[in-house]
């Protein structure tokens, strides 16, 4: 065992070396290389235990670009990590981690709440805190909200059970800043970096477009890739950005966005964000059978509702019975915070809502912004 700082011990089988250029760099609590840190930073939220070379905690881009030039000469590999709260190893490596979750915590909202840009460090819910006050929201919204934090968040492309694919940290996305692993820093939304983005990373760039043109050219693959994203698939890169966008820039951008940390650092970025609407309200609807159940699925889906969820054995409500016409003609429904009244339950009467057979369906009520749902 060797000694790393005052005290602290180091595994025989560390790169001293590295450590050595580290500490020319970064101050002593900025590097974790103890036997017990890197045990430690040996795993995530999953089953994977992979011990890192050292932890690295640099608090602004420019020591991320130092780190990273250092990594190159000395043929390291780099992790990003945030929350750490991966459930498939992404934040575990053999070499250095990257750690963001000590610093990285600036944030503005724009547009009177329209819009939010944030660094890294935030949490999911730390940022949805900071909206609050606007009654508005980021889309993603993954069950580690408390604890995920942004960077991880966009780098796996996070959704959640409300998110769908519509509000996902892709499609939400309205700009983000990067730093490539030859440190070169660039922002999607200013026209001079999109600019410089094309001389600086020529090769790049011609890359990108010639997968784009290879993909456009075939129609079973375009085609494929169309169909692929339109329910989750977070599986590898961000193919869709190949036939959503045409510029480089937009395209790499959004390939980031579910990169996973391994086409670039993400320096910060800016999400679209939601109406956070102050009431939620839920309806459980009855249907003859599982079959019928699925039917109604997109239609449900098209309603405005936030979220569905069909039980494999639907109960019936105390003192109604399949078939009673009282409940027909004043069945309740909701409008899932998305109506005037904020998602109040109605007992309207059924013809006023729209009727389809004896099972559920979807029509918008009255003068309501939102859609009414409702079924025996």
């Amino acid at each position: 065992m060797g000694k790393c700082g005052i005290g602290v011990k180091i595994g025989d089988d560390i790169n001293r070396q590295l450590l050595h250029r580290l500490g020319g760099i970064f101050d002593t609590h900025q590097i974790l290389a103890s036997v017990l840190y890197r045990e430690i930073y040996s795993r995530d939220g999953s089953y994977f235990d992979i011990k890192p070379e050292v932890i690295v905690r640099p608090d602004t881009p420019q020591q991320v670009q130092q780190l990273l030039a250092i990594a190159s000469e000395a043929g390291v590999n780099v992790t990003f990590r945030t929350g750490g709260t991966s459930l498939s190893g992404q934040s575990v490596n053999e070499g250095i981690i990257c750690e963001l979750r000590t610093a990285w915590k600036k944030s503005e909202v724009r547009d009177h709440g329209r819009k939010i840009w944030f660094e890294p460090g935030l949490t999911a819910h730390q940022i949805n805190t900071i909206l609050k006050k606007y009654q508005t929201r980021i889309g993603p919204d993954p069950a580690s909200a408390i604890a995920a934090m942004m960077g991880g968040i966009l780098s796996n492309n996070s959704s959640g059970m409300q998110t769908g694919t519509r509000y996902n940290s892709y499609h939400t996305l309205s700009a983000i800043e990067f730093m490539l692993a030859n440190g070169h820093r660039y922002n999607s939304s200013v026209a001079a970096d999109r600019q410089r983005f094309e001389q600086e990373e020529e090769w790049l760039c011609q890359g990108l477009l010639r997968i784009r043109e290879q993909i456009l050219k075939n129609d079973e693959i375009r085609n494929r890739i169309i169909e692929k994203y339109k329910i989750k698939n977070v599986t590898g890169y961000s193919m869709n950005a190949f036939v959503d966008f045409e510029h480089p820039m937009d395209i790499f951008a959004h390939l980031l966005i579910g990169g996973e940390g391994t086409l670039g650092f993400i320096v910060s970025a800016e999400l679209n964000t939601l109406p956070l609407m102050p009431v939620y309200s839920s309806a459980m609807l009855y249907f003859k059978d599982a079959t019928q159940a699925a039917a109604s699925a997109a239609l449900l889906g098209e309603s405005g509702d936030d979220g569905l969820c069909c039980p494999q054995q639907p109960g019936k409500p105390s003192g109604i019975t399949p078939g009673d016409d009282s409940y027909a003609d004043r069945l309740w429904c909701t409008v899932a915070g998305r109506n005037a009244g904020y998602g109040k339950t109605s007992t309207a009467p059924a013809e006023e809502i729209g009727w389809y057979g004896r099972y559920g369906r979807v029509h918008p009520y009255g003068e309501r912004a939102g859609k009414a749902v409702g079924g025996p």
